[in-house]
């Protein structure tokens, strides 16, 4: 059996800051947005594929990525928890607010190229000290941003706070600005619990997925970005919540893992 649902990430997650990673010290809040800490609300156990939506004001919440969760080695398909094993990291990433935040430093060094001269070409990276960059590219920092994520923290820069608030205005506008979605397939529960099954490998769903869609996901690896996609990115380009387009997706999904769980049953 099949069930979508969706998430708002506000009842996911609690949080709060923390001045464990890039400065608060002896200098004023120059980069407080890379400071949020969050504790999981909820377990979502279970295997399927999920989609991470963005809200961009005027142009309404919009699908940004998608991708796969294939349970937990330890406790098989129907194990593991998406809202920490995957989507904490993805709002820690994806808006770069997260303390556990890192990248290499040629990715670092590129994302600064494509910006230059980019409106302003400043985004809250751009204040950062040589401590805060040794801080931001060390290797074991929990979470890596890829490019398209640094990309994306820059083009929405706007709807991710540009001012400093209060923690709890913070905490609340980066979390609220993000939805999580659901494709998860769920089986009869017998007496015990889950019976155990292995964990799946989900690429033949997840990949001809992506290949279809990749260039309306900004945030997935297989989009292609340039200088002129940041310079005139447009949430218009991008999947709305709600759509024709979503429902389609959507479709497309549900046949693709009803397919492949009839075929792993």
């Amino acid at each position: 059996m099949l069930r979508y649902k969706e998430y708002d990430s506000t009842n996911l997650f609690e949080g709060s800051w923390t001045n464990s990673r890039l400065i608060r010290g002896d200098q004023a809040l120059i980069c407080p947005e890379m400071n949020i800490k969050l504790t999981a609300k909820k377990i979502i156990p279970g295997y399927g594929v999920y989609g991470v939506s963005f809200n961009f004001g005027q142009y309404g919440q919009r699908l940004i990525y998608v991708g796969k969760f294939q349970g937990e080695k330890k406790r098989g398909r129907f194990g593991g928890n998406i809202v920490t094993e995957r989507w904490r990291r993805h709002l820690y990433t994806i808006s770069m607010r997260g303390h556990r935040v890192g990248c290499a430093q040629s990715r670092l060094k590129l994302f600064h190229e494509m910006i230059a001269g980019l409106d302003d070409g400043t985004s809250f990276l751009s204040a950062l000290t040589e401590e805060q960059i040794f801080r931001l590219t060390e290797k074991d920092v929990g979470c890596q941003a890829s490019l398209n994520r640094l990309l994306f923290s820059y083009v929405a820069r706007n709807q991710l706070l540009t001012g400093f608030y209060s923690e709890e205005e913070d905490i609340a506008q980066v979390c609220g600005s993000f939805k999580f979605h659901y494709w998860q397939v769920i089986e009869e529960q017998i007496a015990n619990g889950f019976a155990y099954e292995p964990k799946l490998n989900l690429d033949s769903v997840e990949g001809p997925l992506i290949a279809k869609y990749s260039d309306c996901l900004p945030v997935n690896d297989e989009c292609k970005w340039s200088r002129e996609k940041a310079k005139n990115f447009n949430p218009n380009d991008l999947i709305e919540l709600n759509s024709v387009g979503f429902a389609k997706l959507s479709s497309d999904i549900e046949v693709r893992l009803e397919n492949f769980a009839a075929s792993h049953h």
